[in-house]
């Protein structure tokens, strides 16, 4: 029985959930199939079965209260406006820091925030100075997390999972052919 399909999603390091109906199954032996359209399509890292009831699961809008813009210039008005269809440009390690009126949250309850923004990224001509960038000219990855480490910068240290997850998934497209990796990136059967 078919469950439901995973349409592969523009990020390289995405999660997706799959609800599966098991009212139907009567086993202990429950057996899931997970079959690829294609051979290079897509790269499973896990798959889970969460046997737990579902829980109820309400969200809503959050007003958005301040935008402070390298933690000291108000630039609220500027966010909130939507009409004139203009991008605000930020240069490397200018930031945005945004602060919402969230609903009271229950007792027993967690909660997951979901931004939706739009945009672009220009990296040409990006230039980054930073303290540690000659420490780490001609090291390996290994010797670049220890010294990221050694630093003690908790901004810095957050971000390793995620840029050791996307170094690994740049190391397993360098040892696919060519012929592999432009399908695995470009291909778009179904």
């Amino acid at each position: 029985m078919n469950q439901g399909s995973i349409q592969r999603g523009s990020h390289l390091l995405e999660e997706f959930i799959l609800e599966l109906d098991l009212a139907g199954i009567h086993t202990e032996d429950l057996q899931v199939r997970i079959s690829m359209p294609t051979n290079a399509g897509y790269i499973i890292d896990s798959v889970a079965v969460d046997y737990s009831q579902n829980a109820a699961f309400t969200y809503g809008t959050m007003t958005l209260d301040t935008a402070l813009f390298n933690y000291d210039t108000d630039v609220l008005a500027l966010v909130q406006n939507d009409m004139d269809d203009l991008y605000a440009q930020l240069n490397p390690q200018d930031r945005v820091r945004f602060g919402f009126t969230a609903p009271e949250l229950a007792s027993g309850y967690t909660r997951s925030y979901g931004v939706k923004m739009s945009g672009y990224i220009y990296a040409e001509g990006l230039q980054l100075e930073d303290e540690l960038i000659p420490l780490m000219d001609g090291k390996s990855f290994e010797e670049i997390k220890q010294i990221i480490i050694d630093s003690g910068r908790a901004d810095l240290i957050a971000d390793l999972p995620m840029v050791e997850e996307f170094y690994y998934s740049i190391i397993f497209l360098g040892h696919m052919d060519r012929e592999i990796i432009t399908e695995y990136l470009f291909n778009t059967s179904e």
